[in-house]
């Protein structure tokens, strides 16, 4: 989110080096001090070390998530929260409650389109796309279980690993469930986004803009092509 929020732009830049979920190490000096330079930061290299193992547990993997967070709290958050809060220093976050046993796949979606749907207002519905394009780069339209997790997070939203993470997806694959050429059953992406406009209950009235999306797609990045609605 260029010229947005410092957490928004941190993140984006984080995951561009592919280094803003557990999949860091140490080793990532390089990575992070370019992320750093990306929203105008200078930092010399003995100085990104001390913040790589700051944020390092002891097998060395490092959780630049709460670099992010701690930048700025709002850079992140539950896709289902709860009203308890926690301090993180000067300021307090909300953390994630279980999902229910009783919960419908269909009100856990609609979460989680009503989450899509804020970060869209907040960073730009082009941003939404690009989250999710840039976890898949055969431009298969399919998304895999932690590719799902990863791309969430580049958006700012997260969900635990364990039993939420599991149910979430099952409620998706229920609905925007896709089988790749390898027989696996994948998150269809293009389903999740137009679906993402409304919720289950409600009648789409926004066909340009579920058009757009596809378009936008499978669009490059600095392409001038500008989609077209077609003819009714």
């Amino acid at each position: 989110a260029p010229g947005g929020a410092p957490g928004a732009r941190l993140r984006d830049a984080l995951a561009a080096q592919g280094i803003l979920r557990d999949n860091c190490t140490t080793n990532d000096a390089l990575k992070l001090r370019r992320a750093l330079m990306e929203v105008g930061l200078v930092v010399e290299p003995g100085d990104v070390d001390k913040i790589l193992h700051a944020y390092a547990d002891p097998r060395g993997v490092v959780s630049l998530v709460k670099l992010c967070e701690e930048v700025d709290p709002q850079a992140f958050s539950f896709i289902f929260p709860t009203a308890t809060q926690v301090s993180t220093g000067a300021s307090q976050m909300l953390v994630e409650r279980s999902i229910r046993a009783n919960e419908s796949p269909e009100s856990i979606r609609n979460q989680i389109r009503a989450a899509l749907r804020r970060r869209a207002g907040e960073e730009g519905t082009q941003n939404v796309v690009l989250a999710f394009r840039s976890h898949d780069p055969a431009r298969s339209g399919l998304l895999a279980k932690a590719s799902l997790r990863s791309a969430l997070e580049r958006l700012g939203l997260k969900i635990a690993p364990g039993p939420n993470l599991s149910k979430a997806w099952d409620a998706l694959i229920a609905a925007h469930g896709a089988r790749d050429l390898d027989g696996s059953t994948k998150l269809d992406i293009h389903a999740l986004l137009l679906g993402m406009q409304h919720d289950e209950a409600e009648p789409s009235s926004h066909r340009p803009a579920i058009y757009e999306f596809k378009e936008f797609f499978f669009t490059e990045p600095n392409s001038d092509t500008t989609p077209v609605a077609p003819d009714e």
